[in-house]
């Protein structure tokens, strides 16, 4: 990282020490503009000064003002700006003071890693008892810091397809900051460093350009890549596709952007070469190989390559050797790449690499195929073309030949494709004993293909024919191509316009279509992937095939985790993990349920039900299709769904009664449809329902009662102090029920609602500090003291700002404790760790919501020790950030379980001014000890 003294610019005061002489009645007002100061995005190592201005608007001079950052603001977004100003002059009644503050970011990390934010307070003392100042007030600051990266010379190409002006846009045009761990002011790392985060029915680690492979067993590899933090990352995972889950390993000797993984005789996994570095200036080729061995996770270094490359193939023949072909180089450290040209064979009786005499043509991100007789085919890619005068280097562009290498030669293929391609498909088809080869879509730099072509192979190598085939229904390329056991093809995914770095980023396909070769027919899917996915991983099912991550734009890294499969039985996709956001959940001592929700692959509400216990299996179905209903567990093991919205956004009045054993019924409905509300049941055996949204999006503050012994709603005379719109709920000690935010914040506190059961009665409690809504909450135990978190959220500050302000509500004594977080946080997620503490993650940053400063997931999260009441951040942060995750909190097993489950990446805004949001699908949660990667 790139380190530099901030500069604190001078500050221009303006005004006169003077009043007015005829004052008769002294007044102190002021007024700041703007309260906003938005620097953007700005590369690490430079700085931008933006002021604001303080307006004296009351008669009487003003001198002694305190201008500061407001408590409990991070060391951390401190470092990345100029200390707060300083008022050093009197402000005359009608004059303004200008202030200046710079924002130089040190280092790319922050709230969930994507820009940084904070609020300098602003404040003048009342001038004496009967002259009395503003309450204080603040300028919110915000910004975004990467590290620069210079574009290379034009002439080379793009990964993803882009212009050749800006080469290997697929990850050097991060667009994204350094996410690296936060530090603390005097250089340290925070706590709570014994504990990682481990994913569950999802990809482990977000990441680009990462090499993978399937097992003989049926998982898969995936090894390096650019994660989220736009490094080069040095982890591997294995995702289990029978239960949906990673397992972590690491470290491997250095980070690799596009390594190449090969599947050894006995099983282990050949990892070889990659980029070291996103950033050109301090990237380097790497030649190392290292052996994964899947049967005790061991990652051992063997050797190296002569010579170092990434975007290369390396291939199993049937002998056991493999072949490194193709691919750059970087030959000088910052140099640009270059192809690599020599071709090296791993003979693993020899136990390393040997360079052959011979050398292929320049070639990278091409296929790699190996047929049955051994010869290894390499299909298109980028290639350099002739120079268009003499003198000039060669240009960049995308190849339509081929080389077969076999035994010890490469020779070149005698027939080109139809069109150039790169980031095509490619699957072997076995017609009637003859094994051809299918190649499909890819783009050629100006077009993206919808063409597909089959290639026979002759008798010698280099010989064969190549032949149209039935073309694709649609034009995509960084699709997955997967032959699947019936003999039909899926393709799915990838993209299909070029990216242009002026433009923007470009939005990856979800919708897949299956070529069924007997009819020569592309089929189209009822449904689509969970998520937009461009060069994702894939892998074989008995009964299907499943995906695990990928990238949601081309032009960005936007890589996510999430995983799913495709059944040949049903023809659809199905995540292993959550359908969806919006659902209804219910966590008892044995399982939590999720009912309902927006299901990702068919884009409609469903009415399906799912089980972690079950891994997220099926189980029966409710009876209605709903979202966003609340979900009670009745004292005969079935259980009360209430409410919700339908897929036209009508808030329901149906109620149903969900049995494991034979699904949903319906029962009495409620008098006022209503979604987004909270419920319970009350120790009389009634359930409560209360607050929520009606068909006229305004939260009620209506109470209802249902009775099951005679399935009927009585509407209680009793009201909320205000209308809420989710509400938290927490149940007390003595049977009475606590609820609190979900108002307006603009409208200011209100009082908590505190329902008894015994009257029906609704009485006003306590008032906290300030107003919030999208906060989490959980109730916890300090000693013999019951009380109730509530953490996070949104308040109103001259805007609707995310916050990091928390209270702790005693329940004893109807008093609010204040506290402060160590990131704000809208939306987080709060779950019990046990042992006293509490863990607070996700959520979204402060960034105003607009289209112009779309918001940002946070991937951090804290721990709250209770017995002291301090909140330190944890590292390593999240496996995805997560707006408005689901917390699972409780008791499953006799043992204490807390989960972050799902919740929303906002990936920004395409050429199109689509914006991109992904909901993920997968959970995880807090494990104990260093991650496997830290050495």
């Amino acid at each position: 990282m790139l380190k530099r003294s901030l500069l604190l610019l001078p500050i221009a005061l303006l005004g006169c020490e003077c009043e007015d002489p005829n004052l008769t009645t002294r007044v102190c007002r002021y007024v700041v503009e703007p309260t906003d100061l938005d620097f953007g995005e700005i590369p690490v190592g430079q700085t931008r000064t933006l002021s604001f201005k303080v307006i004296n608007t009351g008669n009487t001079a003003l001198s002694d003002f305190d201008i500061r950052w407001r408590d409990g603001t991070s060391p951390i977004v401190q470092q990345q700006f100029s200390a707060p100003p300083q008022a050093v002059d009197v402000i005359g009644s009608g004059q303004e003071a200008e202030f200046s503050i710079t924002y130089g970011p040190r280092i790319g990390v922050g709230g969930g890693g994507a820009g940084h934010a904070a609020t300098i307070a602003i404040d003048h003392p009342d001038i004496n008892a009967d002259v009395l100042c503003p309450d204080p007030t603040g300028v919110l600051v915000m910004g975004r810091s990467f590290e620069q990266v210079e574009p290379p010379d034009a002439g080379q190409p793009p990964v993803d397809g882009g212009s050749s002006s800006r080469p290997d846009a697929g990850f050097r045009d991060a667009g994204r900051p350094d996410f690296g761990p936060p530090r603390r002011f005097d250089g340290g790392f925070p706590i709570y460093e014994d504990g990682h985060f481990q994913a569950q029915f999802a990809g482990q680690q977000a990441r680009s350009q990462a090499g993978s492979l399937q097992l003989p067993d049926g998982r898969l590899v995936i090894a390096g890549g650019l994660n989220r933090r736009s490094q080069a990352d040095r982890t591997l995972e294995v995702f289990d596709p029978n239960n949906g889950s990673p397992s972590w390993h690491g470290p491997m000797e250095v980070g690799r952007i596009q390594p190449a993984l090969a599947l050894l005789p006995d099983g282990r996994v050949l990892i070889s070469g990659g980029l070291t570095s996103p950033i050109p200036a301090r990237a380097e080729t790497s030649g190392s190989l290292e052996i994964f061995d899947p049967t005790d996770g061991s990652i051992n270094a063997i050797g190296a390559m002569n010579v170092g490359r990434f975007g290369h193939s390396a291939s199993t023949l049937p002998d056991g050797r493999v072949v490194f072909i193709g691919g750059r180089t970087i030959t000088e450290f910052g140099g640009e790449p270059e192809p690599a040209q020599a071709v090296e064979v791993y003979d693993p009786n020899l136990g390393q690499a040997v360079g052959l005499e011979i050398a292929s043509g320049p070639r990278w991100d091409h296929s790699a195929t190996v047929f049955d007789n051994g010869q290894l085919l390499v299909l298109g890619g980028w290639t350099l073309g002739e120079p268009e005068e003499e003198g000039d280097p060669p240009p960049v562009v995308v190849a339509r030949g081929g080389e077969v290498f076999s035994g010890q030669a490469i020779v070149p293929l005698q027939v080109a494709m139809l069109f150039p391609r790169v980031h095509h498909g490619v699957n072997l088809i076995d017609d009637n004993g003859t094994q051809r080869l299918m190649i499909s879509g890819g783009h050629s730099e100006e077009n993206v293909h919808v063409a597909v072509e089959i290639f026979t192979p002759g008798g010698a190598p280099g010989l064969g024919t190549m032949e149209a085939g039935t073309d694709m229904p649609d034009a995509r390329y960084g699709h997955a191509a997967v032959t699947l056991d019936d003999g039909t093809i899926l393709v799915a995914g990838g993209a299909d316009r070029i990216y242009d770095p002026e433009s923007g980023p470009i939005a990856a396909r979800r919708d897949a279509h299956r070529y069924v070769g007997l009819i020569d027919q592309w089929l189209p899917l009822a449904n689509q992937m969970s998520s937009r996915r461009v060069h994702g991983h894939v892998g074989f099912l008995d009964e299907g095939c499943f995906f695990v991550g990928g990238d949601s734009l081309v032009g960005r890294p936007t890589p996510h985790t999430n995983a799913e499969r495709f059944l040949i039985d049903s023809a659809r996709f199905d995540p292993y993990g959550l359908l969806g956001p919006r659902h209804g959940i219910v966590i008892t001592g044995e399982d939590a349920l999720f009912f309902g929700g927006l299901e990702l692959a068919t884009g409609r509400i469903t009415n399906r039900v799912r089980s972690l216990r079950a891994a997220f299996n099926d189980l029966m179905p409710m009876a209605v299709e709903r979202a966003d209903a609340a979900v009670v567990a009745l004292q005969d093991g079935t259980y009360l769904v209430i409410g919700g919205r339908d897929d036209q956004g009508e808030a329901l009045s149906s109620v149903e009664i969900w049995n494991p054993e034979t699904g949903g019924e319906l029962t009495g409905a409620l008098h006022q449809g209503r979604s987004d509300h909270a419920a319970y049941l009350l120790d009389n055996g009634k359930v409560l329902v209360a607050g929520g949204l009606t068909n006229q999006a305004d939260p009620t503050d209506g109470l209802e009662l249902y009775d099951p012994f005679t399935g009927t709603w009585e509407v209680l005379e009793g009201r909320l102090v205000t209308g809420r719109y989710r509400p938290s709920l927490t149940a007390l000690g003595d049977g009475r029920v606590l609820l609190h935010g979900g108002t307006d914040p603009r409208l200011g506190a209100r009082p908590v609602d505190l329902f008894d059961p015994s009257d029906n009665s609704v009485v006003q409690g306590s008032t906290p500090d300030e107003a919030r809504r999208h906060h989490g909450h959980l109730p916890v135990r300090i000693g013999e003291s019951l009380n109730v978190l509530f953490a996070g959220g949104e308040v109103f500050a001259g805007g609707y700002r995310a916050t990091d302000s928390a209270d702790l509500y005693n329940l004893t004594t109807g008093n609010f404790l204040p506290l402060t977080l160590r990131v704000e946080r809208r939306g987080p997620a709060v779950v019990s760790l046990g042992e006293g503490a509490v863990l607070i993650a996700g959520g979204n940053d402060d960034t105003p919501q607009n289209l112009n400063r779309p918001l940002v997931a946070l991937d951090s999260a804290e721990i709250l020790t209770l017995e002291t009441l301090d909140s330190q951040l944890m590292v390593p942060f999240m496996t995805m950030p997560r707006a408005f995750p689901t917390p699972i909190s409780g008791q499953l097993d006799d043992a204490q379980v807390g989960y972050i489950a799902g919740g929303l990446v906002y990936d920004g805004r395409t050429d199109e001014d689509q914006y991109v949001v992904t909901p993920l699908t997968g959970i995880e949660f807090s494990a104990e000890g260093p991650p496997p990667w830290q050495e």
